[in-house]
């Protein structure tokens, strides 16, 4: 199991994957938001003072007590989905975002979702080289999409060092940050990323916010801008969840 190294004061990101018109398709592991709710969740956080900024922006200022409010938005995978209607709504608020694209898929499809999910197209090189012109910010998501937690050391060198490489190559600009498929990870997983020469890595939401393992509030999960969102964009939900794996941790030391 991975155990974190270097905390980092929690700050807000938010992961999504797909931006739709409607939901209608099944819809198996709660990937998609409307147009609409994104537009309602932006709203919500400029009304509050929110900026969106780059992941090592929100690292370096997360250690600042006098800090301004600050949200990373994360998009997963690559959908082309993202050009047409979440880079719509982003650019409405002036928001920017990152996006994580799986390096062995640009231009593919979902293909780890095969026999699960709906096949779906994912951005192409020239959708990747628009985005970044519209100033979204481009992330590894590995290179085929992986649990990887569950590799081996040779495996993981190629999903975290390939993809970066790709990434570099098409947009001729460094890719310091990586994201977890699934949020899997391992000790082994961790120091792959950090030998490719990524500075910071998202999991998901797990309990610890560490460099390598920073956590998301997820945007689907949190059912619009209501009371649940509110929550979990102050940091309640996070904060629940730690408190609980603390005292799970002290109540193992005190078993004979």
């Amino acid at each position: 199991m991975y155990q974190p190294t270097e905390n980092i004061p929690w700050f807000l990101s938010i992961m999504y994957h797909r931006v739709v018109d409607r939901i209608e398709t099944p819809d198996p592991y709660h990937l998609s938001i409307t147009a609409q709710q994104l537009d309602a969740q932006l709203s919500y956080l400029k009304a509050k003072g929110y900026e969106s900024v780059h992941p090592l922006t929100a690292i370096e200022n997360a250690r600042n007590p006098q800090r301004k409010k600050q949200v990373v938005l994360t998009f997963d995978d690559g959908y082309t989905d993202f050009m047409t209607h979440a880079l719509p709504v982003l650019q409405k608020h002036d928001y920017s975002a990152m996006a994580m694209i799986v390096s062995g898929q640009i231009s593919g499809r979902n293909v780890w979702d095969a026999g699960r999910a709906e096949q779906l197209t994912l951005m192409g090189p020239a959708d990747i080289k628009e985005a970044r012109s519209a100033g979204i910010w481009i992330g590894s998501h590995s290179k085929t999409h992986p649990a990887m937690g569950r590799l081996d050391a040779d495996s993981l060198r190629s999903e975290a060092t390939d993809s970066r490489r790709t990434l570099e190559d098409l947009l001729g600009e460094p890719i310091p940050v990586f994201c977890f498929p699934y949020g899997s990870q391992s000790e082994l997983a961790v120091n792959a990323v950090k030998e490719a020469g990524y500075e910071a890595a998202f999991g998901i939401e797990q309990r610890q916010h560490d460099l390598f393992g920073l956590t998301r509030v997820d945007g689907v999960k949190a059912n619009g801008a209501g009371l649940n969102w509110r929550f979990r964009v102050s940091g309640g939900h996070y904060r629940l969840r730690n408190r609980g794996a603390q005292v799970k941790r002290m109540l193992r030391q005190l078993k004979p």
